[in-house]
């Protein structure tokens, strides 16, 4: 029988965790919680997941030491998992807040007040997201998912986009560059596709 493989997950004060660890736990995945930058150093797949504001996400992760150490978890070249909140942190920065990103992806995420009209804000519900050619992570195509955000990344299609979608303007659903991959939807609540999507990430190897 082939051992279940251990995914730890960022506990930095501002994600949805208990959805993101149960839905490991369906796929019949270990999730394990890191608080601590020597957690984050022991695990081989890692999952940085997010709701709630970029500037308070990023300072939960510096000031509890971990963006350190999820910046030698990339440079190791281990897989490394941003979701929602969290995919836009490995970005350079957003129009959000002020504080820096981690910079792991080149970018910066934009507010969709910025470039749609006559339509809610933040962007709520389920649409297609599709995979482009350079994309490096596995996806269904197309695959429906769950969104729930105010800000994005924009298209970059001969680079960082590895998916695409579209909410008034084209957007990036999944950016990437080599081990990290980040995903603005949220595979804990999009069901069949979510499942598939994180357990190809738990066996992801980039």
């Amino acid at each position: 029988m082939t051992q279940a493989a251990a995914i730890g997950v960022v506990n930095h004060g501002v994600g949805n965790l208990g959805s993101v660890m149960n839905m490991l736990r369906y796929i019949n995945a270990v999730p394990v919680l890191v608080s601590t930058p020597e957690e984050v150093a022991a695990q081989h797949h890692l999952i940085l997941p997010g709701v709630g504001s970029y500037d308070a996400g990023i300072a939960g992760l510096r000031e509890s030491g971990m963006a350190d150490a999820v910046l030698d978890h990339a440079a190791a070249g281990k897989p490394l998992l941003g979701i929602c909140l969290g995919m836009q942190m490995l970005l350079e920065g957003s129009s959000e807040g002020e504080l820096p990103g981690l910079g792991l992806i080149p970018g910066h995420c934009e507010a969709f007040a910025d470039h749609v009209t006559n339509r809610r804000i933040p962007h709520m519900g389920w649409r297609d997201v599709h995979s482009v050619e350079n994309g490096g992570f596995a996806l269904p195509d197309p695959g429906r998912f769950y969104f729930a955000h105010s800000y994005f990344a924009p298209l970059d299609e001969g680079g960082i986009t590895w998916a695409r979608a579209t909410y008034g303007v084209g957007f990036s659903a999944v950016v990437g560059r080599d081990s990290v991959v980040g995903m603005q939807f949220h595979p804990e609540k999009s069901h069949r596709f979510g499942m598939a999507v994180l357990t190809e990430f738990a066996g992801w190897r980039a």
